[in-house]
Parts: C-alpha cells; structure tokens; sequence
C-alpha cells in the first residue's frame, strides 16, 4: 500500500494544533485524515526535541482518545509561551530558542535573527560598573554552568536603542546529555525608575526636614540670644534663674547673682552716638565673656545691664568675680568713648526669701554702688553689707 508524504510545515502545523487546542491524536486524524499513530508519532517527535524541563522522558505515549492537556510538558510549555518574562534557552553553542516575549522585550522581529545573537549583543558595551558586557556574560555563564545558577542585574538594550534594567537568573539543566542553561529576564526598569524616584524623595524630604530643624534651632537660638550682644536675653536669664535657684535649694549649695549697670552711658551716646554706644556695649559683653568662669552664665538684662549667674558660689565668691570684672571694664579703652567704668550689685539666693526677692536685692545693691559714686562692688545689706570699693 503506498505511503501518503507529508510535508513539514504539514506537520507542524497539525502539532501545533495539538498542544493549542488539548485535541486527541484520533480526534486530529479524523479531522485531517491522516492515521492516528502518524498524528501520535509527530506529537512525540515534538516532545522529544524539547528539552527536559518541559518533557516527561519517562511518561507512556498518551492513549487512544487522550488529550495532552494536564501532562508536565505541555504545563511548561504553556508557561514558557505565556511568561511576561523574557526566557532564553542557550548551549555552549548559542541561543537555541525563546519564548515570544523575548522577542516583545527585546524588538527583535523573528526568532531566527534572535538565534544568531551572542548574549552580550542584548546589551551596551560596557555595563554600569565598567566591565564589558561580553566578558561579563561569560563570566555568568561559566558561573551558571559550574554552580547550577547565577543571579544578577544587568542592563540590557533593545533593537531601538533603549536600555533598561533587568533581573537575571540563569539555571542549568541537562538535556540529552548535554548541559543548558535557561536565562529568565526580568525588566525591572519601571520598578527602578519608582525606587530611584522614592530615593530621591526621601532625600527631598530628609534635606527639607533638616532645613526646617535647622531653622528652628536658629528661631530657638533667636529666641534667647541678646541681638546686639550675642549675649543670652532676659528671657533666657529669667529660665537660669529659676532653674539654677531650684537646683541650690534641691542639692542644698550656693548660687549667687551679680548686677553689673555700665556707667554714665547715657553721657556716651548722647555725646558720640547710638552707634558708638553699641559698640561700647559689644565690647563690654566680651570683655565679661572672656573673664567668667565655665560655670557662670552671662547674659545681657537690659539696656546698659548685665547679669552673671554664679553656679556653687555665695556672696564672697561673686563679689570676687564682680570686682575682676569691673577692673577688666575699667582698664580697656573704648576708641572713641576712651575709658569707661561699671558698677556692681550681689545677691545670694536665699530659699526662705525666693528669686524675686534675691533679683530686688542685687537691683538695690547696685544703686547703692551707683550712689556711692560708681565704679565698685557691693553685696546687698540683707547678707553683709559689705562694699568691694574702686
């Protein structure tokens, strides 16, 4: 009986038919009048040529009336087919084939063009680290091929020109006794592009944050700082005073207060001016900033007065540190305003009596120094009385 030729693409097309549509090998063969195990041979052929992640070497052929629907091969080559991600399947040889989205990912138009590439040609040159692409898919490779896998981001370019970044896995598996290897490519260029954009804003948002925790130490800083003097306000002084008077009578120790009120400025301005008046003033804050101790906290109270608040000091100490401040006022020349002097008032604090009375104190000490006729340290009467004269 003669023997019907069929052609290939005959062939092909009656298996494709096959693994689309889950179709019987009889159903086929009455369809195309062709005989059932010709059908049956074919569909093995086919499966015999893909490699053994998508066959089942060790499955019967399917039985009369069976569809291939369900068996392990046609499972994975529906997942090849239908993958988003780009899988390649290569040999030391080549790329021997590729699911459609390689194709779509890549722009290249035929499976055939895209056999005839070296994996290195998917890429620029060089890769964002600086090695060649070409020496760098070798090494992946050869690392697959030894390891079993190989997993990186790479940068990779389509047929247009474009690149994108990519998540590569590359996986071994044997075939007919030879080794492939299967690389599964990811475009993550979008998520890239999110997480750089999520960095950057992060970045934003932490600069803008520690602008605004900046302006608010320097508001904070603005806020009890002496403008002219550079000096703490009496806003700060008043915090100090509470808390350094809480603090003496808490751990029972000493703290002092001194007045200091420059003399005769008003004669100062009023014969060189406002500007030569602040200058005076600038200078006097230096000149106490240099002579206080760490401990001692300086600060401008108002006007032409300053105020030293003497941590673990009575009346005897302050009045010392007063009068080395009042010499080292009284020795400097003040350019224009020549020499000039200050007078001083102390007052310890005495928790029986509270701050405010210690304040008025140091306030009555002082006009006391001033009508004494300026230029010298006196300690309130309430403690001693004592008078530290020029």
């Amino acid at each position: 009986m003669a023997t019907t030729a069929y052609s290939a693409a005959f062939k092909a097309a009656l298996v494709e038919q096959a693994f689309r549509t889950g179709a019987s090998a009889d159903a086929l063969a009455a369809t195309h009048e062709v005989a059932p195990d010709l059908v049956r041979a074919w569909v093995r052929q086919a499966l015999d040529a893909l490699p053994a992640i998508f066959t089942d070497t060790a499955a019967d052929p399917a039985p009369s009336g069976a569809t291939p629907i369900g068996r392990p091969e046609q499972t994975f080559r529906i997942a090849f087919e239908t993958s988003p991600d780009a899988i390649m399947l290569l040999t030391g040889g080549g790329f021997f084939d590729c699911n459609p989205a390689t194709l779509a990912i890549y722009g290249i138009p035929t499976l055939e063009e895209f056999l005839g590439l070296h994996p290195s040609e998917l890429s620029p040159p060089i890769q964002p680290d600086g090695r060649r692409s070409y020496d760098a898919a070798n090494e992946y490779i050869v690392e697959a091929i030894q390891t079993g896998s190989a997993h990186f981001e790479w940068v990779h370019r389509r047929r247009n020109g474009e690149d994108f970044e990519a998540d590569v896995l590359l996986s071994r598996f044997e075939a007919d006794g030879r080794a492939i290897l299967q690389a599964t490519v990811r475009d993550i260029s979008r998520v890239k592009r999110l997480q750089n954009a999520l960095a950057t804003s992060h970045a934003e948002l932490a600069l803008a944050h520690a602008a605004v925790e900046r302006q608010n130490s320097e508001l904070a800083l603005l806020c009890i700082t002496d403008q002219l003097t550079g000096l703490f306000n009496r806003r700060k002084l008043d915090q100090v005073i509470q808390t350094e008077c809480h603090l003496a009578e808490r751990h029972h120790r000493p703290v002092a207060m001194i007045l200091a009120d420059l003399d005769h400025f008003k004669r100062v301005n009023d014969t060189f001016g406002h500007q030569t008046g602040d200058d005076v003033l600038r200078r006097v804050a230096t000149l106490m900033q240099r002579t206080v101790r760490d401990t001692d906290v300086l600060g401008r109270w108002g006007g032409e007065e300053f105020m030293v608040i003497c941590r673990g000091s009575d009346a005897a100490d302050a009045a010392g540190l007063a009068d080395r401040l009042r010499l080292a006022v009284q020795r400097h020349a003040f350019d224009r305003a020549g020499f000039n002097t200050c007078s001083f008032g102390i007052a310890p604090y005495d928790s029986a009596l509270g701050v405010a009375t210690m304040i008025r104190q140091a306030d009555d000490a002082l006009y006391q120094a001033k009508a004494a006729g300026r230029n010298r340290v006196i300690v309130s009467r309430a403690v001693a009385g004592t008078d530290v004269p020029a």
